[in-house]
């Protein structure tokens, strides 16, 4: 709500508001790591939805809140070949390779987001606003997926590579996918910052003469940037 100067033309910015409003938003997100084997890309995204208290005193602008946060992100491994020995049947060794190509690590996470942030109202209505946010993550689950061609060889009874043996489990180009249990993050602070433009809706006590106490209606349209590290346990 909004309290005008008495007597005095006025602004959406003169005096004090206190100000509750819901914030939804979309981002590019991808997670970062330093495996050699491991890519930051393809990425993928996050969506918020929150609810927030802003305390507007001339320029000066505070913000808190909680939003609760979906992230689903990809991250391409390179191809991988393990090798290793096991007895047949018949009790012959042989050797055993599996050629894993094509491989996307899937991460989706829930997060409630508590941001503590202070800005300034710059020209007419734009805005910056910087501060941590903490995070927290609520649930989250992992899948891997690639394509495995699986061959043998017999180096001490037989000459060539087996492959394409589907009745003895060695095949070609077969779809994989496993899941697994969530990334273990811990509570993090996320260093925010965010660019826009405020919209006054209402124009009750705005350019008016009177005093008046009324509700005060704003759409904000803006950018942000939000960085985190911390992953205790990555792939």
């Amino acid at each position: 709500r909004s309290l005008s100067s008495m007597g005095l033309r006025t602004t959406q910015y003169d005096g004090v508001h206190h100000l509750i409003g819901i914030t939804l938003d979309g981002s590019y997100s991808a997670l970062f790591n330093n495996m050699p084997n491991v890519a930051h890309s393809p990425g993928g995204y996050g969506v918020g939805l929150g609810l927030h208290y802003a305390y507007l005193n001339g320029k000066l602008l505070v913000q808190a809140g909680a939003d609760v946060r979906w992230q689903d992100v990809q991250n391409r491994v390179n191809d991988i070949t393990l090798e290793r020995t096991d007895i047949d049947t018949w009790g012959l060794p042989f050797n055993l390779k599996y050629d894993m190509v094509n491989r996307l690590d899937r991460s989706r996470n829930i997060y409630v987001e508590v941001p503590l942030q202070v800005g300034f109202i710059m020209v007419g209505g734009c805005y910056i606003l910087f501060g941590p946010k903490l995070n927290f993550q609520l649930w989250g689950n992992t899948t891997s997926t690639n394509i495995t061609t699986t061959t043998a060889q017999y180096p001490d009874r037989y000459i060539g590579l087996f492959e394409e043996m589907d009745n003895h489990g060695i095949r070609k180009e077969v779809p994989l996918s496993t899941t697994h249990d969530r990334l273990k993050f811990k509570l993090d602070v996320m260093a925010s910052v965010e660019l826009g433009y405020e919209f006054a809706i209402s124009t009750k006590g705005y350019r008016s003469y009177r005093k008046d106490d009324t509700d005060d209606f704003r759409l904000r349209i803006g950018g942000f940037v939000d960085g985190i590290e911390g992953a205790e346990d990555r792939r």
